[in-house]
C-alpha cells in the first residue's frame, strides 16, 4: 500500500491565497469575545452537600422516636427548599440590600468589604426595587438620587438617618475603610422586598440526590452573579437545617423528660403515703414484725399497685396524646408510646400512619396552594 505524503507547500499556498479572509475572521472572533467578556455578567455556580441524619443511629434518641426508618429523603428535600426555611436563612444574612457599582460597561454587584453599609429601619416603610444612587461629596456627606428621572436629589450626612420620600435608612461608615473611598466612585443600592427576596432564593436553589452510592446525601446547587453571596447563603442554609434538626430532637427529649418527671413525682408521693400508712398500721395494732402471711399479702398488694400505676400511666399518656392532637402540634415531636411502656401495636400503627400523612401534607403545603384537591383529601384523612 502506497502511503500518500502531505504536501505542505500546497496547503501553505491555499492559506496565503485567502489570507484576507482568515484575518477578517480572526478580527471578528476577537472582537466578539472581547464584547462578550466585557459586557456580559459572569455567572458563578456554587454547590454544597448535606448529610441527612438517620435517627435510628442517634444514641439515646432511638427509644424516643416513633420510627426506626431513616427520614424520607423527599420530605427533607422539600423542607430544605421550603419558603419558611429559606426565609429563616435570609433573616440571618444581610441580603435585604443589594449594592452595585456603576461601571463604564456594566454594573457590578458588591458584597462585603465596602466602606459604607445601608442599615434599614425595619419597622418603617421602604421603597422596594428602586435604584437609589449614592454620590459622595466628601467622607461625611453624600448626594442621594432615586432612579434617573426622579426629582429627588438632596445632600445628606453619613451616620444620620434618612427619613424622606418613604425612605428610612442610615448610611453607616466604616471608619477604617471610609478614607479609601474615591469621590468619583459611583454606586447605588436596591432595597429588596422581603418576600420577593425569599422567593428568588427558593427559585435559585436546586436540590438533588448525590447518587445511588450515597442515598443519604443531598447536593445543594445555586448559580448567580455573586459567588460570595451564593457561598454565604448555602453555608448559612446548611446551618439552618442542622439547627432545625437539633431543635426538633431537643423538643422531643424535653417533652419526654418532663412527662417522665411528672410520673416519678406522683410515684414518689404514692410511696411516701404507702410508707406512712404502714407505720400507722403497725403503731395502731402494735405490730413490730410482719408475719410471712402478711408479707405475702403485701407482695400481692404491691403487684396490684404496680398494675394500677401502669394503667394510670397509660391512661395519662392517652390523655396527653388526645390533648396533643387537639392542639394541632407537630406530630414528629410527640412522645413515642413505647417510652411510656405501651406496646399497643394498633396504637403504634395509627400514630405512624397519622405522622406519615401529616409529613406528606407539610410537603404539599410548602410546594403547592391550599386549593390543591389532594391537600383537601389529606385533611379529611387526618381528621
Amino acid at each position: 500500500m502506497i502511503k500518500e505524503e502531505i504536501d505542505f507547500k500546497v496547503i501553505y499556498a491555499k492559506v496565503t491565497s485567502r489570507w484576507l479572509l482568515f484575518l477578517v475572521s480572526f478580527v471578528i472572533c476577537y472582537i466578539t469575545a472581547e464584547v462578550y467578556l466585557n459586557y456580559s455578567t459572569p455567572i458563578y455556580k456554587v454547590s454544597t452537600t448535606i448529610l441527612i441524619k438517620d435517627d435510628k443511629n442517634a444514641p439515646g434518641l432511638e427509644e424516643m422516636s416513633l420510627f426506626r426508618e431513616p427520614k424520607p429523603i423527599g420530605n427533607e428535600m422539600a423542607l430544605l427548599q421550603s419558603f419558611d426555611m429559606v426565609a429563616k436563612t435570609i433573616e440571618k444574612l444581610d441580603f435585604n440590600v443589594t449594592y452595585l457599582h456603576t461601571g463604564d460597561v456594566r454594573d457590578l454587584e458588591l458584597y462585603h468589604g465596602f466602606p459604607y453599609s445601608i442599615v434599614l429601619d425595619s419597622g418603617a416603610q421602604q421603597v422596594y426595587g428602586k435604584h437609589i444612587h449614592i454620590d459622595f461629596k466628601s467622607l461625611t456627606t453624600f448626594r442621594l438620587r432615586i432612579g434617573d428621572n426622579d426629582p429627588i436629589d438632596e445632600v445628606f450626612s453619613v451616620n444620620t438617618p434618612v427619613r424622606k420620600f418613604n425612605l428610612n435608612f442610615t448610611v453607616v461608615s466604616d471608619s477604617l475603610k471610609a478614607p479609601e473611598i474615591d469621590k468619583n466612585f459611583q454606586w447605588y443600592f436596591v432595597i429588596n422586598h422581603p418576600e420577593q427576596l425569599v422567593q428568588q432564593y427558593v427559585n435559585k436553589l436546586s436540590i438533588t440526590k448525590a447518587g445511588k452510592d450515597a442515598p443519604g446525601i443531598l447536593d445543594l446547587n445555586m448559580s448567580g452573579p455573586s459567588s460570595e453571596k451564593l457561598v454565604a447563603f448555602l453555608n448559612e442554609h446548611a446551618q439552618t437545617y442542622i439547627d432545625y434538626g437539633i431543635t426538633q430532637e431537643n423538643t422531643i427529649a424535653v417533652n419526654t423528660i418532663y412527662f417522665i418527671d411528672e410520673q416519678l413525682r406522683e410515684v414518689s408521693v404514692s410511696l411516701d403515703k404507702a410508707e406512712t400508712d404502714l407505720e400507722s398500721f403497725q403503731k395502731k395494732h402494735k405490730v413490730m414484725d410482719i408475719s410471712s402471711a402478711a408479707d405475702l399479702i403485701k407482695t400481692n398488694l404491691d403487684e396490684l399497685e404496680k398494675e394500677r400505676s401502669m394503667e394510670q400511666l397509660q391512661a395519662k399518656y392517652y390523655d396527653y396524646l388526645y390533648k396533643y392532637l387537639l392542639q394541632d402540634k407537630n406530630l414528629n415531636e410527640v412522645i413515642a408510646p413505647h417510652v411510656m411502656g405501651i406496646d399497643d401495636d394498633l396504637l403504634l400503627s395509627l400514630i405512624a400512619e397519622l405522622t406519615e400523612l401529616n409529613n406528606e401534607r407539610n410537603v404539599i403545603v410548602r410546594s403547592s396552594t391550599t386549593k390543591n384537591p389532594y391537600l383537601k383529601e389529606l385533611d379529611v384523612k387526618i381528621t
